[in-house]
């Protein structure tokens, strides 16, 4: 069901596109709201950066938006709720195309599969639930008491956290299984789509690259263990800071 103002939720497009001439140029007014540590916003400012779009990164919900989760992309006035959709949507201005039913395919796997398996991957394990905590700054300013708290509740917060993405996500499968997926479908292609690097190349690493940056154990050795160790840094290299 829509917004009661008519906005996108999770997994829906636009009702109304946006209008089909518009081009990377007429991008004049883009503010990403955000928190950025998430992953979906991560990738967003992945997309961004990596094609050159200047925008304004806001902390937070967006102020009096039916819409109540991020991100949430404001551009020209026009909002664009959910991370698959926003990637979808901005395709055919800043890559110059749609996305390939292949692209749709994988887009929709990342961010509702692989990205939260990886989730529970990290959050789900004691040692890198604090280092993300860490990361976040959950030991500093006014977050200083949850700091105190994360060492010793990790090893309970981390069961709680495993428990509720389950729940949330039935059929959610091991992220070994997503990656050795996405591996098959790469194949030996350099990139997904060829010899450059496209909107799902940017979208994988935008969606893992933050558990990196925590430097949590998990994802190098996940990512070895996929033989995709070298596929992601070839493109994190040649990504602005997202």
């Amino acid at each position: 069901m829509p917004t009661p103002s008519g906005l996108n939720l999770e997994r829906e497009e636009l009702k109304e596109p946006l209008p089909a001439d518009w081009t990377k140029a007429d991008l004049k007014n883009v503010t990403l709201y955000q928190q950025f540590y998430s992953m979906p916003c991560v990738k967003v400012r992945a997309h961004l950066t990596y094609t050159l779009v200047h925008f304004t990164a806001r902390e937070g919900k967006k102020p009096g938006s039916d819409y109540e989760k991020i991100p949430v992309l404001d551009v020209n006035g026009r909002q664009i709720n959910d991370s698959a959709i926003i990637v979808k949507t901005l395709a055919p201005i800043i890559y110059g195309r749609p996305l390939t039913d292949e692209e749709w395919h994988w887009e929709q796997r990342l961010t509702y599969g692989t990205m939260i398996a990886a989730e529970k991957t990290c959050f789900g394990d004691a040692t890198d639930l604090k280092k993300f905590a860490h990361y976040v700054g959950f030991d500093k300013g006014w977050h200083g008491f949850w700091g105190l708290l994360i060492p010793i509740a990790a090893p309970i917060l981390s069961i709680v956290i495993k428990k509720k993405l389950d729940k949330n996500n039935p059929g959610l499968l091991p992220l070994d299984d997503y990656l050795k997926e996405y591996k098959a479908a790469l194949g030996d292609r350099e990139y997904f789509t060829g010899n450059s690097i496209g909107p799902i190349d940017v979208s994988f690493v935008g969606i893992l690259v933050v558990f990196e940056k925590a430097g949590t154990s998990f994802i190098k050795a996940a990512l070895q263990k996929a033989k995709l160790l070298q596929y992601y840094n070839s493109i994190k290299m040649r990504l602005p800071n997202p």
